[in-house]
Parts: structure tokens; sequence; C-alpha cells
């Protein structure tokens, strides 16, 4: 943005994003990080020394001192953060810092918001100044003509975004549209209430904790890869699941019974149960009993394995089961290739050619042909 009003800046940007990227990630793990780090290194080298002879002060420092005062002016405000971070970097050291001593970079009036501050002393920020701001701010706090959500312990339903919490948790559209028009739910007869809401966080609690603990506890079944992709589900399938009709199943609110929440193919022993065996003596009677009313004969096992099965989801579509011909199925085209040009060796070899000429003569390029039959 400032390369051809001032190169030698604009050098001086990039030195210092290269800086804070190494500080931040000294051995580049990050994805892209090195990719990064190498690009910018090469235009760093590249513009040292083109940009040094453009320079309009006597160093750096004066340099980009300068173009912070003259963007000030400007009311540059997409810059002066940027600017004023790098002037503070290629400051320190220097013995220059005297140049900075009276600037108040701890002022954001030079910043740029995208989140209006809404907190009791945001009418101090001077982005609150602005008249769309202010225009923006009175609609937030626009609730008089909204239905108290009368829940328990809320004081006040201040602006907008309390409201919604307040009713819903979660901005969750078509019950806001039902307690908005006063709408009556068939099943209740009563006025139309959100399924999640009243309480803090309440959608995370319900809604997004349930299916992240699902696929949590999917995960643990792959025991590090290990484990056959038969026997648990993986993205695809859960991806799968919520792209098809039977994510509809779940209902709304969400049935915790459904399938989808069923992980477990075993029947284990509670928790609650082990915990009582290992208080219990060895060999005491109520223990014994614990341990075979836990035991099901195998009959009930049959049972408990067909039930199991047909609850839990398991694969959506196709099951890869990998055996020694799958290294064949992943470079069927490699093994293609070598066939293919062993034959032509062979028809080569078979004709005797001498020449380059040859491979246009008819009987030799039939032959040819013939790999599209192999």
């Amino acid at each position: 943005q400032i390369e051809a009003e001032s190169p030698r800046v604009a050098y001086l940007c990039r030195f210092h994003a290269f800086e804070k990227a190494h500080m931040l990630d000294p051995r580049s793990t990050g994805r892209g990080v090195r990719q990064f780090k190498t690009t910018l290194l090469q235009r760093l080298e590249q513009d040292e020394k083109s940009t040094f002879s453009k320079r309009k002060e006597r160093n750096d420092a004066r340099e980009i001192k300068s173009f912070y005062e003259k963007k000030k002016q400007a009311n540059a405000h997409q810059l002066m953060p940027v600017l004023g971070e790098v002037l503070k970097a290629v400051l320190i050291g220097t013995g220059l810092e005297s140049l900075v001593a009276s600037e108040d970079f701890g002022d954001k009036s030079g910043f740029r918001y995208n989140i209006i501050p809404l907190h009791p002393r945001s009418s101090q920020q001077p982005i609150m100044l602005l008249q769309e701001i202010k225009v923006a701010v009175s609609a937030v706090f626009n609730v008089r003509s909204l239905p108290l959500a009368n829940v328990k312990g809320e004081k006040s339903q201040t602006d907008i975004f309390r409201w919604l919490q307040s009713w819903f948790g979660f901005q969750m559209s078509y019950e806001l549209y039902g307690v908005l028009s006063g709408a009556v739910s068939l099943i209740t007869g009563e006025k139309v209430r959100p399924a999640y809401g009243g309480e803090d966080e309440s959608f995370l609690n319900k809604v997004v904790a349930p299916i992240y603990n699902e696929i949590y506890a999917e995960a643990l079944k792959n025991k590090n890869g290990v484990s056959d992709h038969s026997t648990w589900r993986n993205y695809d399938d859960l991806n799968e699941f919520f792209w098809s009709a039977d994510c509809f199943k779940l209902g709304w609110p969400m049935r915790l019974n459904n399938d989808f929440f069923f992980t477990s193919t075993k029947n284990k022993m509670s928790h609650e149960t082990k915990i009582q065996n290992s208080q219990l003596p060895r060999g005491s009677s109520s223990a014994q009993n614990i341990v075979d009313s836990e035991v099901p004969d195998q009959s009930q096992q049959q049972t408990i394995s067909v039930t199991s099965q047909q609850r839990w989801l398991g694969k959506t579509n196709f099951v890869e089961v990998r055996s020694f011909w799958h290294i064949f199925r992943s470079f069927d085209r490699l093994w293609t290739l070598l066939v293919l040009g062993l034959q032509i060796l062979i028809i080569i070899a078979w004709h005797g050619l001498e020449s380059p000429l040859q491979l246009l003569d008819p009987i030799f390029f039939e032959d040819i042909l013939s790999i599209f039959i192999t």
C-alpha cells in the first residue's frame, strides 16, 4: 500500500513482519510459515540495497518517523497502528527513542474498529463520536418494544444482544419469529418459547457439547490410527451424516437417545459397579452376586451384540478394508505404465528397430497400437 510512496518504509514494515513471524514460530512448524518466511526473506534481500538509495532521510528511524507524521496529518487511520509499531521497533536500541517520547501510541483514536464497544465506559471511546456509530448504538439499545423474557436473575435487558441471550441463549431465527409474533405452540397451547434458552451458554452446553462429545468418543476408538477404518466413524462419516436427511431425525430440541449418540458396541460394566466391586472383599457373597449379575450368558451377549450393531450408526457409506493388494490399487497407474513400457520395448526388440523412422512403418505401427488393447 505504501510501496510507491515510500519504498524504504515498506521495506522496514516487511522486515518487522519477518522478525515478528520468526519470534512467534522460530522453528517454522506452523502451516505455511516456512514458505512465508522464505518468500519474505528473498524479498528483503532483493529490496535492501535498492530501497536504501531511495531513502529521503539520514537514517531509517528518521525516515519512518517522517512518514508516520505525514500519514498522521492525512488521517490515514488504517496505517497508523502498523507504522507506530514498526517505528518503535526501529528505534529500540538506537538512542533515538526521544523522537517518539511525546507520541502516545496507546491512543486508540487511530485504530479502526470492527466491533462496537458496548461496555459502560464506551462513550469515552473516540469511535463513539462518529455519527454512523451513534446510529448503530441507538438501534442496538432500542429494546422498548420487545417482550420481556422474565428470566430468573435477569435484572435488565439493556440491549438487543442481552435480550437474545435471555430468551434463547443463542440467536437460534424461526423461534425468534414465533416469540416476536406472539405465536401459540400447537403442542403446548401456550406462547412459543425457545427450545434452548434462559441460561448462560445454553446452546453451547445443550447442542454443541453433545455433538462434540460424540465426535470425541469416536476419535478415541481410533486408537492413534491402529484401529480398522470400519470400527469407528471418522470426519467423513460424521460430515456425510449431517449432509443427509437422517440428521433431521435428531429432532429439535435434540433427542439424546438418537442412534447418532450411541458409540459403544459392547455392554460395559458401569463405573459405579466397578467402584463397588473394588470396595468389597474378594470372595464375598455380595461381590460374587454383583459379578454374576454383570456377566450375561451367551444368549444375552448375542442379543446385546445385535442391539448394539443396530443402534450404532457405524459407517455411512464406503468402508475401505485394506490388504496387501492396496499397494496395487494405489499405484495402478504406475503398474500400467511399466507394463505398457515393457510391451513397447518387446515390440521394438522383436522387429529389430534400427532407425526412429521405422516407427512410421504401417506394420510396426499396428503392433504398437496393441498397447491400447492391453
